[in-house]
């Protein structure tokens, strides 16, 4: 087996702020069939199954994770992605949405791929693609010190071959010929004092480098993107758009959301529900504010009972 079949837990798919788990909320309710591109062993294709009933393809090229795979999904080729004559598998065959889960990184031509992979997607389909971030703090880090160090995972995994920014992925994914609608991300915020143990004293001390290890798209671990198949009216491309911002204090307001509702709890628990008190300078989109809502509800049984709106007296 891979280690990425082996590193799986359940866990992964509860957490907010992990890639699967966002890719898995944004699969449209409208969804009959899946085909998971990298399928691996076939667990994240299985919790799709489990919990919305769709039926779910794949496709790998590791023998031993397939032929597990082949045991939990509806059908999987075993085959290199690269090697294109696995469409012809497909020759009838149109999928509701095709799932490109940390895969294209490993490709030599991933556009070709993801180009060539949506003559099996249905006209008004959809692609989901999580891909990570090349400009992430810990990637900085290491260049500011002369290292570029691959690792057996992670965002310098020895397989990876392509390397992505923000513009780069959503270029990757625009000149496939999609059109996106959404981007989420994933974010592994570096506090500064952990970032400051890696620089020496005169690096500590320069304001400027600071700010960029501290920039928003710094904090960004992957990049989720779904795109559509058929173009929208008055499409606007994503590249180059500031939509990164809002999320920048993303994560610590989840931590600081759900320690407050504990705190909280113990002077409420007579209401008989948990009660979601939100911070007024969190700033996230409406679709992550859906999602924090969700996720605080699954986890901890904490429902939204009102808003209210703070006035100056």
């Amino acid at each position: 087996m891979s280690i990425y079949s082996e590193s799986f837990t359940t866990e992964i798919l509860n957490n907010p702020n992990s890639s699967l788990n966002k890719i898995n909320n944004l699969i449209g309710v409208n969804t009959q069939t899946i085909l998971d591109v990298g399928c691996s062993s076939g667990y994240f294709g299985k919790f799709i199954k489990d919990h919305k009933n769709f039926e779910v393809w794949g496709i790998e090229m590791n023998k031993d994770d397939a032929k597990e795979a082949q045991t939990l999904l509806d059908r999987v080729i075993i085959s290199n992605l690269e090697n294109l004559n696995w469409k012809k598998t497909f020759l009838n065959k149109r999928f509701d949405s095709l799932i490109f889960a940390d895969v294209l990184e490993h490709l030599r031509n991933p556009q070709e791929v993801l180009t060539s992979s949506c003559s099996v997607l249905k006209e008004n389909g959809h692609v989901y693609i999580s891909v990570p971030n090349i400009t992430h703090q810990s990637i900085l880090i290491e260049l500011i010190n002369g290292q570029w160090n691959y690792e057996e995972s992670g965002l310098l995994d020895k397989t990876h071959v392509h390397f992505f920014d923000y513009n780069g992925a959503i270029s990757l994914v625009e000149n496939s010929g999609l059109y996106i609608d959404k981007v989420d991300f994933t974010v592994a915020d570096i506090p500064t004092d952990i970032l400051k143990i890696f620089l020496n004293k005169k690096q500590k001390k320069n304001k400027h480098l600071i700010d960029i290890l501290n920039q928003p798209h710094s904090k960004v671990f992957q990049f989720i993107i779904s795109a559509m198949k058929q173009k929208p009216k008055n499409y606007v491309s994503y590249k180059n758009k500031d939509i990164i911002k809002p999320m920048e204090f993303w994560y610590k307001d989840w931590e600081m959301i759900v320690s407050k509702n504990r705190e909280y709890q113990i002077q409420i628990n007579d209401l008989q529900n948990k009660v979601l008190i939100l911070n007024q300078q969190l700033t996230v989109t409406k679709t992550t504010f859906v999602s924090i809502l969700k996720d605080l509800y699954s986890l901890f049984k904490i429902r939204l009972i009102n808003l209210i709106k703070n006035e100056k007296r």
